[in-house]
């Protein structure tokens, strides 16, 4: 008896000292930020429905933080553009008279006033994000992502 309390003390103890391990941790941020001199509208569709409550306004000059997430482990990700891919496409609006749509990575059609999920422009893509490591230590990851409109992509919508 006294030899089973010693080995169920002993797993008890190995058993404390594991959860005393601590994980990795990673928190990241996304940004969209409007380097134009316009108001930018971003509305995700769905089935060709518009889901307002996704949308987002940006006035000139803004940096609007739109995700912020903490996962287990050593990882990265643009939240913001994974979280768009769910949609069909995304519309950016300038000054509520020029669109242009961000097709999702399931849609191939061209079109004159289109950008393709392959391009570095699409908002949907995480590789149109700058990514900035802030803090890496043995234990955790910080970072952040960015994308920015310029008045090339207002251009675009407008010509």
């Amino acid at each position: 008896m006294i030899k089973y309390f010693k080995i169920l003390l002993c797993a008890y103890a190995v058993i404390g000292v594991m959860g005393c391990i601590k994980e990795y941790v990673s928190t990241m941020e996304s940004f969209l930020i409007n380097n134009t001199a316009h108001q930018i509208e971003v509305v995700p569709y769905y089935g060709g429905i518009a889901n307002m409550s996704a949308r987002v306004q940006l006035s000139p000059g803004q940096r609007l933080s739109v995700a912020r997430e903490g996962v287990r482990g050593r990882s990265l990700a643009a939240t913001y553009a994974m979280g768009l891919q769910s949609f069909d496409s995304v519309v950016v609006i300038y000054d509520n008279l020029y669109r242009v749509t961000h097709r999702s990575f399931r849609d191939s059609t061209a079109c004159t006033k289109c950008i393709t999920f392959s391009s570095n422009r699409n908002i949907s893509s995480e590789s149109s994000y700058l990514k900035t490591i802030t803090k890496e230590h043995r234990k955790y990851l910080r970072g952040y992502f960015e994308y920015s409109f310029t008045e090339d992509d207002y251009n675009f919508a407008r010509n």
